[in-house]
C-alpha cells in the first residue's frame, strides 16, 4: 500500500514539475506582425496551462517584447536552444504575461 501511494505521488510531481519547470525548445522562426505582437515559433509544441501551440505571442503593449525577440533571434543564430516557461494564453498560443505575480521566464541555454 506504502509502495503504491509513493508511486502515485511521484507520477503526480513529475507531472506537475514538468509544468512549473521550463523546458527546452529550438526556434524555427520569429518577428513581429501587424498587431505590433512579438511571435516565436518553436519546433516542438510548448504547452500552456489552458493553450498548446508551437507559436508564442506577446501582447502587444508587453514590456518585454524586445528583449525577448532579442533572444528568439540569437538563440536562432547561434543554433542554441531556449529555456522557456510561459504565462498565460493568447487564443490558443502560450504567451509571456512579464507581471510579477508568478514566474514566467525565457533564456538562452
Amino acid at each position: 500500500m506504502k509502495k503504491s501511494l509513493l508511486t502515485i505521488c511521484l507520477a503526480f510531481v513529475s507531472c506537475h514539475a514538468s509544468y512549473a519547470a521550463g523546458l527546452e525548445y529550438s526556434v524555427e522562426f520569429a518577428g513581429v506582425n501587424s498587431n505590433k505582437q512579438v511571435f516565436v515559433q518553436f519546433e516542438e509544441a510548448v504547452i500552456a496551462e489552458n493553450c498548446t501551440s508551437k507559436q508564442v505571442l506577446l501582447p502587444s503593449n508587453s514590456e518585454v517584447s524586445d528583449k525577448f525577440l532579442s533572444i528568439a533571434l540569437m538563440a536562432k543564430a547561434t543554433k542554441s536552444k531556449v529555456v522557456f516557461k510561459p504565462k498565460g494564453c493568447i487564443g490558443n498560443n502560450p504567451s509571456f504575461d512579464a507581471d510579477a505575480s508568478d514566474w514566467a521566464y525565457f533564456y538562452i541555454k
